[in-house]
């Protein structure tokens, strides 16, 4: 029986989502991974194209993203005008239709005259994903026959597939902002501090908006007495270059003197854009320009263009080179300080930002989830930590709790504890397998671990409709569960051998379950607690905080908190904390 007559049953579903599946694990790149998706929608729709449609929730615009087959080409470069019923259709609709005279029916096709007499039949589908439409999907002239009411059916579960995945994707994303513009941010603030002139400053900036933005047509522009001109670039001619003044008449640099705005462009042969003339010699029809500013005067400009991946510009990148760009006015400024003031100023207020966006990630006012009482801190050794924790409502009465020690110190483990934290919240969003997630995470965070750095984690799942923890470790101290037993607690210790996040390329970890009691106490913490130090040189150990946990009463999760840190502050005195100090109490319910 042909797949496709299998849509309606249970086992056909089955199948095709089976071959979606493999593609899915097929490739880490997500565009190549979409690509095969799309391109395999279209082998099952028996069509001669395919095209996938965007939304950018930002701006709500619609844009070409991908087509297979020689007519979906053909939409390549066009823009959506939102006048148009199909912007109206493509925003707003949640059904799908097909149609044997679709050229006819404005609500199929922006217009596109290189396909007109061409298309016999198309079918239309929404790809929808909380509740809000994210992208359509168009099947153009099925095979030697029409589409009917199976082929509809088969293309509501491809879309429902393709929708989770740019739904996960954008969710990665999301997720990953604050991290990667921290991460950017401390990048282009160091060059103040390894840089002795202007010209290198901006060069090492420059390098790192190349690696921002995938780049390889990158200028930095600045205002010198009347003129503006290149102070560094890459991927531009020296006969350019050397020209010396920059013209800002009559092109995009004007338009952004006039409005004092940054500026982006998907297709500057399509767009309103192309009004303010073509970047000089760029082969790229996107591109990105941001002003750079000392307080309210224009003193220079970012240009972007040519992309490697040649994937157009949209809004979130414009935000980005916006906040680049106000990075390196402060380098600008900076530099014609003495290079000392300038040092501590700029470590002083790196320190606080990344401080305070660290600090902002991690959750503190805890919902009522399913009775668990739960209270967390963390208490950096320093001005910024390396110690995480989480806590994630993953649905159907099931929890996840992390904690998550970054080896390091100080602005370098701060970050790298915000990236890695973005990806295994990613991950628990896929799948409530703590062994398999830590492993999809270890992955990325050993690509992304060029300093060597790694991370020492523990995940648990708490599922509180059979009582039930399940946990994997991965290169964490031991954790504990307390049970009250007559006068004094037993403690349970949770622990497994296995090596840290990002120390390795390939770990394999193992789940461990065990079996909870209500008003039991799941105790998460970091070895900053169990390393504390008194004034003799002696560790507080985890032998005193057993005995401790044992002998003592606790009311409540913030009880249970409260005790141990006075217990550790007790027996530190006067000895300096080395090491960050991180719990996670939950009372189960």
């Amino acid at each position: 029986m042909d797949i496709r007559e299998q849509i309606n049953t249970p086992e056909g579903r089955l199948h095709i989502f089976s071959r979606f599946l493999r593609l899915l694990n097929y490739s880490s790149d997500f565009e190549e991974t979409l690509a095969l998706l799309a391109g395999e929608s279209k082998t099952l729709m028996q069509s001669e194209a395919m095209v996938l449609f965007l939304i950018d929730s930002n701006t709500e615009s619609i844009y070409y993203h991908m087509s297979f087959g020689v007519l979906g080409e053909c939409f390549k470069n066009i823009v959506i005008d939102e006048r148009t019923i199909f912007y109206t259709r493509a925003i707003k609709s949640v059904a799908p239709l097909y149609s044997n005279d679709p050229e006819n029916e404005p609500f199929f096709f922006p217009v596109v005259d290189t396909i007109k007499g061409k298309a016999k039949n198309a079918l239309f589908v929404p790809l929808r994903s909380h509740k809000k439409n994210v992208g359509s999907l168009i099947y153009i002239n099925k095979i030697n026959s029409e589409y009917n009411d199976i082929d509809l059916d088969l293309a509501v579960l491809i879309a429902d597939f393709l929708a989770i995945s740019l739904s996960n994707n954008s969710l990665y994303k999301e997720t990953q902002i604050k991290a990667y513009e921290a991460y950017a941010l401390y990048q282009l603030s160091m060059a103040i501090n390894e840089s002795d002139s202007l010209n290198e400053v901006l060069n090492e900036n420059m390098s790192v908006i190349c690696e921002a933005f995938e780049a390889h047509r990158v200028s930095i522009i600045i205002k010198e007495g009347d003129d503006f001109v290149f102070k560094c670039s890459v991927g531009i001619s020296d006969d350019v270059v050397n020209l010396g003044k920059v013209n800002v008449e009559d092109n995009i640099l004007s338009e952004v003197l006039r409005t004092d705005k940054a500026l982006y462009s998907r297709n500057i042969d399509v767009d309103s854009l192309s009004n303010f003339g073509r970047p000089l010699r760029y082969k790229s029809k996107s591109f990105i320009v941001a002003p750079i500013h000392d307080h309210d005067d224009i003193i220079g400009f970012i240009c972007v263009t040519e992309r490697t991946n040649d994937i157009a510009f949209k809004l979130s990148d414009l935000n980005l080179l916006e906040m680049l760009s106000q990075q390196i006015s402060e380098n600008y400024k900076n530099v014609m300080l003495s290079k000392e003031a300038a040092i501590k100023q700029k470590m002083d207020l790196e320190l606080a930002v990344t401080a305070q966006i660290q600090q902002s990630i991690l959750p503190k006012n805890f919902k009522n989830n399913d009775g668990i009482d739960i209270y967390a801190k963390n208490i950096p050794a320093k001005e910024v930590g390396g110690d995480f924790y989480d806590f994630i409502d993953i649905g159907n009465g099931k929890y996840v709790s992390i904690i998550a020690d970054v080896s390091g110190k100080g602005l370098p483990a701060g970050l790298f504890m915000t990236m890695t934290r973005s990806i295994i919240k990613v991950h628990f969003g896929i799948t409530d397998n703590p062994a398999k997630s830590l492993s999809m995470t270890n992955k990325y965070v050993y690509e992304d671990s060029k300093t060597g750095m790694f991370v020492t984690c523990f995940a648990a799942v708490i599922d509180t409709n059979i009582k039930k923890i399940t946990f994997a470790n991965a290169g964490h101290g031991e954790q504990y569960l307390l049970s009250r037993v007559d006068d004094e607690y037993n403690i349970k210790i949770m622990t497994e051998p296995s090596k840290p996040l990002g120390f390795i390329d390939k770990v394999e970890y193992k789940n461990h379950s065990i079996k909870y009691n209500s008003g039991d106490f799941l105790m998460l913490f970091t070895d900053g607690v169990t390393d504390t130090f008194n004034d003799e040189g002696n560790d507080y150990g985890e032998d005193r905080l057993k005995t401790f946990l044992t002998k003592s009463t606790f009311e409540s999760s913030i009880d249970l908190y409260e005790k141990v840190l006075e217990d550790t502050i007790q027996y530190k005195g006067n000895g300096e904390q080395f090491d960050d100090i991180t719990m996670m109490i939950l009372r189960l319910p």
